[in-house]
């Protein structure tokens, strides 16, 4: 019998994950289910986190998550936090064996319960343990530990406590999963199967032997094999499947059993859990003390879609060209995908309607299930275009050398030229709509004209080729050559910004992210510059920087095929993506981003919040 317990935490001690415990009332208790099985190494309250340092003999240490910086707690080796209001729960290992009671506030700590104890979960209510006996049994105590009561008298292994019930699995009766109500202290076998580990949600167990993964009911029926990977040793159970744990990556099996994904993390890991309903992995470096990294378990999707580029998103709408070079629509929360035309050349969306610019270089307008289609412009009217808050502003060729920009609204009934006969050098790309006018560079000249196509005006001239330009707020941003010019769209006065850069990536609000002229040609520098205040700041240097985007106090950036957080106040850099395919298309507060992978998925990742 203490062979097989052996066998069982040999084959759990490698990884660790956070605590997993029944309905919590206390708000500072953020911790939730999937965090039962590896000894529950970490924990949070507020701006602290709480972990086991394995690089310091499972010594207690915390951490405030804005500031990085570790700090011993406790002088003895621990195990199994469990973290009730403001008081944390624990076992001491080997010296003074038992459970204390730490209050984070005051950072008072006192022993509860005595003796060898292990599995320790803790409720709002009471307090759930096996305790080491010759027979060994599965105890239940009030808080303060004065209350201790005897609910199995045999060996248990990985106990979890869900409503009501304590599910175990018995060394004694072949490994089985057992169920056994808490009132009337009567169990009955609901596996039959041999179980090496297990966890639960609010609807399934799944658990793994030597032949796979399984998931079945709270009560043992339908019974489903996830997986015929025979090495899966720990489980953490999100809302939309289940993550995996195999020596140095995790991988995601959605509830379906397909497996969606694995991200890839290093040896040098010290514990994993799930706080905040995100994945946490606490990582020993040997430069940075220890770090906390996030992987959304909430709103990561497979949105199952192969695709060569994203058109435009209206969640849970994904417009996409797939790899027949169709224009299709997937509904991300009803997992059904739309054909809509095998020729297009653009897509957009306004609201709940799809515009594209379809077969015969017509501009077309369908609902967003594919439905009601209507033909907006004549054949060949419509080569390329842009959409924006009042209508589409699209370009048509007229003669060889020459082109009109015209106009249509989003109801197709207001339709006229703004420019006719412009020369081949105007610039597809290159124009802009900002209020009553439209900016657009043509042959080194940078002009405004009115959207009626009256008052034209000449801003600049250029002193080589403009390549991007952004408007934010009130300026129209822009790149000439290897500088960055501002125009302050009040009064039409030019002023120079930064010399010496290579590409403006995105200009959003107050800030303009491009990548500086490096001596160094494979290092790229990554700068904001202050479009009101004139001052740079260097973010990063890394290859092949693509795309950058900010949000509160943090930046997101491509480098070759990994994605990027940069804190702005700790100034912590962390990985959030690795093996990304291709250039990502942020959304609002949402990266889509393509993996590789044997099978090609999207991937819908939160921008991470501590």
């Amino acid at each position: 019998m203490k062979k097989f317990l052996n066998l069982v935490m040999f084959v759990c001690m490698v990884l660790v994950i956070g605590s997993t415990n029944i309905s919590y009332s206390n708000e500072v208790n953020p911790v939730g289910y999937g965090n039962h099985l590896n000894k529950n190494n970490i924990v949070k309250n507020g701006e602290w986190i709480y972990y086991i340092e394995y690089e310091n003999d499972d010594r207690l240490y915390k951490m405030n998550i804005y500031e990085n910086k570790p700090i011993k707690v406790t002088d003895f080796a621990i195990k199994n936090l469990n973290m009730i209001g403001h008081n944390l729960y624990f076992i001491s290992m080997l010296e003074n064996r038992g459970i204390y009671k730490l209050d984070v506030k005051s950072m008072q700590m006192k022993k509860i319960v005595e003796g060898n104890v292990d599995y320790l979960t803790v409720t709002d209510d009471n307090m759930y343990y096996y305790k080491e006996t010759h027979t060994g049994k599965l105890c239940s105590n009030t808080l303060d530990g004065s209350n201790e009561k005897v609910l199995i008298e045999e060996d248990v292994i990985e106990p979890i406590i869900k409503g009501s019930y304590v599910y175990y699995i018995s060394p004694e009766n072949e490994g089985c999963i057992y169920k056994m109500n808490l009132k009337t202290l009567k169990s009955k076998k609901i596996s039959e199967k041999y179980t090496r580990c297990m966890n639960i949600n609010d609807s399934y167990i799944y658990y793994s032997n030597f032949k796979g993964m399984y998931r079945m009911d709270l009560d043992g029926n339908h019974l489903v094999k996830l997986s015929d990977d025979q090495h899966i040793k720990n489980i953490l159970v999100g809302e939309t499947g289940v993550y995996c744990f195999k020596d140095n990556y995790i991988m995601w099996i959605r509830n379906d059993g397909e497996v969606i994904n694995r991200y890839d993390i290093d040896q040098y890991f010290m514990s994993l859990g799930i706080i905040d309903n995100k994945i946490n992995i606490l990582r020993h470096n040997s430069q940075e003390y220890s770090q906390v990294y996030h992987l959304d378990t909430r709103i990561v999707e497979d949105l199952d879609i192969e695709y060569k580029k994203i058109e435009a998103i209206n969640y849970p709408y994904v417009v996409y060209c797939n790899d027949k070079y169709e224009l299709m629509i997937y509904n991300i929360e009803s997992r059904e995908k739309i054909y809509i035309t095998d020729e297009y050349e653009q897509a957009w969306i306004r609201d709940n309607d799809l515009f594209y610019i379809g077969n015969r270089d017509r501009i077309c307008k369908s609902s967003l299930d594919g439905e009601n289609i209507t033909i907006l412009t004549n054949q060949d009217e419509a080569y390329t275009g842009k959409i924006f808050e009042d209508g589409i502003y699209y370009i048509q060729y007229k003669d060889e050398g020459y082109k009109y920009l015209k106009y249509i609204d989003f109801s197709g009934k207001d339709k006229k030229v703004i420019l006719d006969e412009m020369e081949y050098g105007f610039s597809d790309n290159l124009f802009l709509v900002k209020d009553d006018y439209i900016y657009y560079y043509k042959d080194k000249e940078i002009y405004r004209i009115k959207k009626d196509g009256t008052e034209k005006t000449l801003i600049t001239k250029t002193k080589k080729n403009v390549y991007e330009m952004f408007i934010s707020d009130d300026k129209l941003v822009y790149r000439d050559g290897h500088d960055m010019y501002g125009i302050n769209l009040r009064d039409l006065s030019v002023k120079p910004f930064i010399y010496g850069l290579q590409k403006i990536l995105e200009v959003d609000g107050e800030y303009a992210y491009f990548i500086k002229d490096n001596l160094y040609d494979n290092i790229d520098t990554l700068c904001r510059y202050h479009l009101r205040y004139f001052t740079i700041d260097v973010l990063a240097e890394a290859k092949e920087i693509k795309v950058a985007k900010g949000y509160n106090d943090k930046v997101v950036y491509q480098a070759g095929n990994e994605i990027y957080e940069l804190d702005l106040k700790t100034k912590e850099n962390k990985l959030i993506i690795k093996n990304v395919s291709n250039k990502p298309y942020i959304d609002e507060n949402k990266i889509y981003v393509k993996i590789y992978n044997d099978k090609v998925h999207l991937l819908e990742l939160n921008f991470i919040d501590k």
